[in-house]
């Protein structure tokens, strides 16, 4: 048995395009080859998930290959799952915070070019993943405060 074989990471890439970054923005055949490229060669790719002409607003889960890549991370089929850029995975903080959660809970890490969501904390790599890392802490607690505003009126 290799040295090498002990180290590998089974990967799941994801890949989204809206309807009108069919036409003007990067496709998904070309976020899958910048994913590929960007990839060590001591991982493996064991899946491929792509939504295609599918809304970022729309939550992860309920994209089709969305809701399969969360039901294949929740079952261990891999270890991480790369995307080219965060808005790929989501647009609603809600709604990141959420995967987030889900896939650290499976035991999966989701980085997206310059950032790393682990399970026991995210690891940023640049000043823009550090902004963004302060801004989700901070929108999660102000819709945490709003909610219980809300719920105390009610």
């Amino acid at each position: 048995m290799s040295m090498e074989s002990t180290n590998t990471v089974r990967v799941a890439f994801y890949a989204r395009v809206s309807g009108e970054e069919q036409t003007t923005g990067r496709n998904i055949e070309q976020q899958v080859a910048e994913l590929q490229d960007s990839l060590p060669r001591s991982n493996c790719v064991v899946g491929v998930y792509k939504d295609d002409g599918v809304s970022g607003a729309i939550p992860l889960a309920e994209r089709p290959e969305g809701a399969r890549l969360m039901t294949d991370a929740a079952a261990g089929r891999f270890e991480l799952v790369l995307a080219t850029r965060l808005d790929r995975i989501g647009r609603s903080v809600p709604d990141l915070r959420q995967v987030a959660q889900r896939l650290s809970n499976a035991g999966v890490r989701l980085q997206c070019q310059t950032m790393v969501f682990g399970q026991d904390s995210m690891r940023v790599r640049t000043a823009g993943g550090r902004l963004l890392n302060s801004k989700l802490k901070w929108c999660g607690g102000y819709i945490k405060c709003v909610s219980l505003k809300t719920q105390v009126r009610a």
